[in-house]
């Protein structure tokens, strides 16, 4: 193989270590945060709640006192609810979010590749990977917008 198929295939294999580094690292902080009380907000409660309700043929939202397409109309819930039908958890949530954020490096470094280098568009996925807005918003309980 010629040098430049061999940079090819570390960065293509780079991109998904980054990846999963990331979704593991993040998965078990979250994970973390939530068995040990450290959430200060209630908005992994009114998702969890809406999934649960959703499962059961429901719109309505307790925490709120309104149905929860009234409030905001998350229609990604109604997605995401077989996968809570299977593990009925907050911590479903938490997981899905992670790799929801880990996996969107995946087409920006297809993007960044089509005009910068393979290794730079590598690099421009890890700063997006690493950048504190990135990680705060997936620590910041759960949200169906990322």
């Amino acid at each position: 193989m010629r040098d430049e198929q061999w940079k090819e295939i570390l960065t293509r294999n780079g991109i998904w270590l980054l990846i999963a580094a990331y979704g593991i690292v993040l998965s078990f902080i979250t994970v973390a945060k939530y068995t040990h009380f450290l959430f200060h907000d209630f908005d992994l409660a009114i998702h969890a709640q809406t999934l649960w309700n959703i499962l059961r043929g429901s719109a309505f939202g307790s925490v709120l006192g309104i149905s929860f397409l009234g409030n905001h109309a998350n229609f990604i819930s109604f997605l995401l609810a077989p996968f809570y039908a299977v593990f009925p958890t907050p911590v479903t949530l938490l997981v899905l979010q992670t790799a929801a954020i880990a996996f969107t490096a995946y087409p920006l470094f297809l993007i960044a590749r089509r005009t910068l280098s393979p290794r730079i568009a590598l690099c421009v996925s890890a700063l997006y990977l690493l950048y504190p807005g990135t990680v705060y918003t997936n620590l910041f309980e759960f949200h169906p917008t990322p």
